[in-house]
């Protein structure tokens, strides 16, 4: 029997058509994140999931040294005085941590709620931390943003208005709750940039002293530097705090409290660096 040419073509696409289905019927739907900002964006993925999509974080690393060398807990160490000091705790508060690419400012896109002076609810950036030596990692919130950042500003202490708020709505475990009373002045409604626990070691005796330092907050700016973040890719922000530089120039000795106080205060500014 003749068969025609077109008669085998429909047999060729008939034949394609049911090698295909056969295919689909076997082929089971990729589920996975499909946003491309997100860290665990699957590509391969066909549909997109139910709150699986996880976002990269913004963290600061503070790392601690007396000089060029780390500081351990407990170490004693001499200040350009002379004078022996052992710093038993330490506290500071970090917040507004910025990194810019020298066009645009990029902060992490949590907040909190907070009251203002005349009773508005308004929404602060929650990247405030609570710095301690035995802590060396602080996740600030989502980053989800893509750059090379060349500058790094971090504020010490606590905003202006977080500081002046009539009430604030964080959880119980939040840095402006859980330091207690150690960091915040009720009778000034105010809080604390750090809270130090100091000794120093005198040839006649120890002293021991807990001391707030107040005053005026500060902000940090560092330039020139290198700071790399791919699409969906998490960033650190890395600064050292110098304990050797905290304590430059104090004598208990020869200075009562609020000298001691001022002075460390004073000395914060220099005690706080990039760590690139």
């Amino acid at each position: 029997m003749l068969i025609s040419r077109n008669s085998k073509n429909l047999n060729i696409a008939l034949g394609l058509i049911v090698v295909i289905l056969g295919l689909s019927s076997c082929y089971e739907n990729v589920e996975g994140c499909l946003d491309p900002d997100s860290a665990n964006y699957t590509v391969t993925a066909d549909i997109n999931c139910e709150d699986c999509c996880t976002y990269p974080t913004l963290s600061l690393l503070v790392s601690y040294f007396l000089g060029d060398v780390s500081y351990n807990r407990q170490d004693t160490f001499i200040n350009d005085l002379g004078v022996e000091f052992v710093i038993e705790d330490a506290q500071i508060y970090f917040s507004e941590i910025v990194l810019s690419d020298g066009s645009n400012d990029y902060q992490i896109e949590d907040t909190f709620e907070y009251t203002d002076q005349s009773g508005n609810d308004q929404a602060a950036i929650d990247d405030i931390i609570l710095a301690q030596p035995t802590k060396y990692r602080y996740t600030l919130g989502t980053f989800t943003y893509s750059n090379e950042y060349t500058s790094l500003s971090v504020g010490l202490g606590i905003p202006e208005e977080i500081d002046q708020a009539q009430s604030i709505t964080v959880t119980s475990d939040h840095p402006l709750v859980a330091a207690g009373d150690s960091l915040y002045i009720a009778d000034q409604n105010q809080y604390v940039n750090s809270w130090i626990l100091i000794r120093q070691i005198d040839v006649h005796d120890m002293i021991a002293d807990t001391l707030q330092i107040p005053g005026i907050d500060y902000t940090f700016v560092f330039d020139n530097l290198q700071i790399s973040q791919a699409r969906g890719s998490s960033v650190d922000a890395k600064i050292k705090v110098d304990y050797q530089l905290l304590v430059q120039g104090i004598d208990y000795t020869t200075m009562n409290k609020s000298d001691v106080v001022n002075k460390i205060g004073d000395n914060l500014k220099l005690a706080i660096s990039a760590d690139y």
